[in-house]
């Protein structure tokens, strides 16, 4: 058996979905330069998915015990497995990816009992 890359983690799956608003798109380092006569020049670069997304409700034990625990086993150099929707086999292979966390926000608790956590994942090529 030949395997390019294998990906083997815990998963986990929040008890509330992430909060309307929660974003997906493709980002890209292409340089551009333009000369003086203001024709432009390009070096173009592969483009990635960037998903960012709020988790909001969840209680301290989910909040602490989870959503801040990635951050530490993660961090930003470590690889997680983002999937927007389990349920949507059509849309799978755009929404889902092997990525990292680009920054790691602070576990907010904005209620009693509650806590929210943003993240921002970048898919790794």
């Amino acid at each position: 058996m030949q395997l390019g890359r294998v990906f083997i983690s815990g998963q986990w799956q929040p008890v509330l979905n992430m909060n309307w608003g929660a974003s997906l798109s493709w980002e890209t380092d292409t340089k551009i330069e333009t000369a003086i006569s203001g024709t432009e020049y390009f070096d173009r670069r592969s483009g990635y998915r960037v998903a960012r997304f709020l988790l909001d409700g969840m209680t301290t034990d989910e909040g602490t015990g989870r959503a801040f625990e990635i951050d530490r086993r993660a961090g930003l150099d470590e690889e997680v497995f983002y999937i927007f929707d389990p349920d949507d086999t059509y849309n799978m292979i755009r929404r889902a990816f092997v990525g990292r966390l680009r920054q790691l926000s602070p576990l907010e608790y904005p209620y009693i009992n509650i806590t929210r956590k943003a993240y921002e994942i970048k898919e790794l090529i």
